[in-house]
C-alpha cells in the first residue's frame, strides 16, 4: 500500500522514544495487540488467533494474525489433530467497513497432519469458523451487513452505499447473499413442518 502507515513502527518508535527498553516495548505492545483483538474482534476471532499488526493508508485497513494453537480438528472426519506441521496457509478475509476505508484480515492459520488413518485427506489447515466459511473472502458478519442493506434498500443502493463507506462488494454478490440466506430460511421451515403458506 501506498503511503501506509504501521502501528507496529509507530508504537513501537513511540515507546523506545520515552525510554523504555526492548523487552518492556516488545511486552506492551503484546499487550496492546491482545487488547485490541479483544474488544475490537473478540466476538468474531477465536482467542487462539493473534494479532500481530495492523495497516492503514487511505483506503484500507489490514489487520495482520497468526494462529497459536496446537490441536486443531479437521471437519471431515472430525479427528482432533495434535500433530502441527509447523507451516501455515494464509487467507485474505474482509470484513464490516470503518472509518470510510476497506476492512480486511490477513490471517495465517496453522497446518496440521491428519492423524485419522482412514480419512482420504492427509494435511489440512485449519479453520476459523467464527470468522469466515471454507471458500469465503468475507466474513460472516459482513455479509450478514450486506444482506441487512440489500433487503432494506436493494440491491444497486446497497452496493453503492456500502462503497461509499469503503466496502468492497458488487450488487451481484449481496443478491447471492440474499438468495442464499432466503433459501436457508425456506429449507429450515420446510424440514421443520411449519410452512402454513407458500406464496410466488
Amino acid at each position: 500500500m501506498e503511503g501506509k502507515l504501521n502501528w507496529r513502527d509507530l508504537f513501537q518508535g513511540k515507546l523506545s522514544n520515552n525510554g523504555f527498553g526492548t523487552d518492556e516495548v516488545h511486552a506492551i505492545y503484546r499487550l496492546e495487540m491482545d487488547a485490541r483483538a479483544f474488544f475490537d474482534f473478540g466476538d468474531i476471532m477465536p482467542e487462539w488467533m493473534q494479532l500481530q499488526d495492523i495497516e492503514r493508508d487511505g483506503k484500507e485497513m489490514r489487520f495482520a494474525w497468526v494462529s497459536r494453537s496446537s490441536t486443531a480438528k479437521y471437519p471431515s472426519c472430525n479427528r482432533e489433530s495434535t500433530s502441527n506441521r509447523g507451516d501455515h496457509d494464509f487467507k485474505t478475509v474482509q470484513d464490516i467497513p470503518r472509518d470510510g476505508m476497506a476492512v480486511y484480515h490477513d490471517v495465517a492459520v496453522n497446518k496440521f497432519n491428519c492423524d485419522n488413518s482412514d480419512c482420504s485427506t492427509k494435511i489440512f489447515a485449519e479453520r476459523v469458523p467464527t470468522l469466515v466459511g471454507k471458500k469465503s473472502r468475507k466474513t460472516y458478519r459482513f455479509i450478514s451487513y450486506c444482506i441487512a442493506r440489500g433487503a432494506a434498500s436493494g440491491c444497486n443502493r446497497a452496493q453503492a452505499d456500502i462503497r461509499i463507506e469503503g466496502g468492497v462488494v458488487s450488487n451481484d454478490s449481496i443478491g447471492r447473499y440474499i438468495k442464499a440466506e432466503s433459501a436457508e430460511i425456506v429449507k429450515s421451515s420446510i424440514e421443520s413442518n411449519s410452512v402454513r403458506v407458500l406464496s410466488v
